[in-house]
């Protein structure tokens, strides 16, 4: 019975009245960079392969780019302003130009490679018959895909009209719209992701409206795929459903990086100006760094510390933090005292402790506090790490 209704309908597109098809020029993004006259090539592609499926039917007219542009001029001659998003929003755009379906392909560029996008809708009612996004990995294959996706795109609409036929006749459809209930099936989507300020791209078209999450976007109802994109995160392809007005979605982005966070600790008498860390031999302050995953090498110095090198391994999202006390660097120092010529024995501090009295002989950081004497004497010594110290402090 249904082979029989199939069959009746297809007999029945030979005496339907002729259904207008406007194929809109094939756009691409800016950094594509792909010439008008390339874009207008892929257009007559798209619309040759058009051609070829729906041939055999004499109930489609598919629209030249002559008869679209002189549609436009005609409204503008008219006084009609046409809205920002005219061409952007198919179903109103096939509204405006009185067509009954309406397709366009879109050229954007991800990385290397190209995203070629494309959408089918019917205007009466907005519903998207088909839509599709596929990589294309050089501009050399981009003739092919085009042609490959336009047999499918108008495939299946021939599928839909012989699908509405075949309803129209059984009696399934009883009420259609009226103008004032048009739909454009068009919804408000909420994206949200962790981290924020993603740039968001659906079906391989950037969004104005959309350069930095959170954000929203008018789509059409339907299967998206969208793409995420964040500085020094992995770029995040996603297909999302959508089915209602002001759906939520949320991307959740992996960091591409390690962290690596330095904060040496150092005696608060050292001072902090002529600490000196790098990176793979870049110089860096106190703080945190994201740095590709793998091994980086650190140098740490100070000139009242031991030279201090490492090497971290860090991995996608991880962290590694170096806050240890630096070692200082040490001297030899052999401490005397005298009074009016004579040897004399007075106590000594280093560093605020006391270690003995003179005549001393001992290791001490290059950078210490040395005090001697009853009255603790501060003496200003500038001491060498390389060979031994010997000062003699004349006490009055």
């Amino acid at each position: 019975m249904i082979n029989r209704v199939i069959l009746f309908v297809m007999l029945l597109l030979g005496v339907v009245s002729a259904q207008k098809l406007a194929i809109l020029e094939i756009t691409a993004e800016k950094s594509a960079d792909i010439a008008p006259t390339e874009l207008m090539f892929y257009t007559d592609k798209m619309r040759s392969a058009s051609f070829e499926i729906l041939k055999a039917q004499k109930t489609f007219q598919i629209q030249t780019r002559e008869s679209l542009q002189s549609q436009v001029r005609d409204l503008l001659n008219s006084g009609i302003t046409l809205d920002p998003d005219f061409g952007e929003n198919l179903p109103k755009t096939g509204s405006i130009l009185k067509m009954d379906y309406i397709a366009q392909m879109r050229i954007n560029k991800m990385g290397s490679a190209y995203t070629l996008t494309g959408e089918l809708h019917q205007v009466e009612n907005g519903e998207l018959l088909g839509n599709f996004s596929q990589k294309v990995n050089s501009i050399k294959e981009m003739e092919k895909v085009i042609e490959k996706q336009s047999s499918i795109l108008l495939n299946r609409l021939l599928q839909a009209r012989v699908e509405s036929l075949a309803e129209d006749q059984l009696g399934i459809i009883g009420v259609k719209t009226s103008n004032e209930d048009f739909d454009d099936g068009f919804v408000t989507l909420e994206i949200t992701s962790e981290p924020s300020g993603a740039t968001i791209n659906i079906d391989g078209r950037p969004l104005p409206s959309c350069v930095a999450t959170p954000c929203k976007a008018r789509v059409a109802k339907g299967g998206h795929l969208i793409y995420a994109v964040l500085d020094a995160h992995a770029d995040l392809e996603q297909k999302i459903l959508v089915n209602a007005d002001n759906q939520k979605v949320n991307l959740k982005l992996s960091p591409n990086f390690g962290t690596l966070v330095l904060n040496p600790s150092i005696p608060v008498a050292w001072n902090p100006a002529f600490l000196e860390m790098r990176i793979a031999d870049q110089v860096v302050d106190i703080g945190a760094y994201r740095l590709a995953p793998g091994k980086h090498k650190v140098k740490i110095s100070h000139p009242c510390a031991q030279n201090t090198s490492f090497q971290v391994g860090l991995k996608k999202g991880g962290m590694e933090v170096f806050d240890r006390k630096l070692s200082p660097r040490m001297a030899e120092l052999t401490m005397k005292a005298e009074h009016k010529g004579k040897k004399n024995r007075v106590p000594l501090w280093v560093d605020g402790k006391k270690v003995g009295q003179t005549p001393w002989t001992g290791r001490v950081p290059v950078c210490a506090e040395v005090e001697v004497g009853a009255a603790k004497a501060k003496l200003d010594v500038n001491l060498s790490s390389s060979e031994p110290n010997v000062i003699v402090y004349e006490q009055p």
